[in-house]
């Protein structure tokens, strides 16, 4: 076999080799390029799910805030109205006219008292009871069948309304504002359940 022929075999041979060679590399390149590209689709559909999650949770958190600062809102004028609601109250008990004031705190005090007390009344009662209302008192006592030795002082400053019943050491608060401040959980209920139908 000559030379040439020799030659030509082992180049058609290289060729042949090379070839199959090329292919498997570009067949594996392929598979590999392939396998990369359904990865990559996995990891981004993983990232996308994980972002999608992720801002789902902010949402629902912000949601809970605002849901939080809202009912907190509420609440908060809530509060303001019930408060309001009270001082409208003492503004309304302390601005009775004079005669149903007058008779508010005799009979009061006929609940109260049973004799040998202070009863201290605020500045602004003085003028409003009038200049026999310590007399009025003690005939209100008396005629109940209680000690009639009560004394009627008059505060520097206004009281709200109402009374302080004095007994040596110890003091009933029986003014507008302290009334309302002793009852204010359960009138609060019914304030509640009056402006807004709650608490049932």
């Amino acid at each position: 076999m000559p030379l040439e022929d020799i030659l030509d075999r082992i180049r058609d041979g290289a060729e042949k080799a090379a070839k199959e060679i090329l292919d498997d590399a570009g067949s594996r390149a392929e598979r590999r390029l392939s396998a990369s590209r359904s990865e990559a689709q996995a990891r981004a559909a993983d990232i996308v799910s994980a972002a999608e999650a992720e801002a789902s949770k902010i949402l629902a958190a912000a949601k809970t805030r605002a849901d939080a600062k809202r009912r907190q809102t509420v609440l908060g004028e809530k509060q303001s109205l019930i408060e309001e609601t009270f001082a409208k109250a003492i503004e309304a008990l302390a601005s009775l006219p004079p005669e149903e004031y007058k008779e508010l705190i005799l009979e009061s005090l006929a609940r109260s008292a049973e004799g040998n007390e202070t009863v201290v009344l605020g500045h602004e009662d003085r003028e409003r009871l009038g200049p026999d209302f310590a007399i009025e008192l003690k005939n209100r006592l008396s005629s109940l069948g209680k000690g009639a030795d009560v004394t009627v002082e008059y505060a520097g400053a206004s009281l709200g309304g109402g009374y302080i019943l004095r007994s040596g050491r110890v003091s009933l608060n029986s003014t507008f504002p302290a009334l309302v401040k002793r009852f204010e959980d359960e009138l609060e209920i019914e304030v509640a359940r009056t402006l807004f139908g709650e608490g049932e």
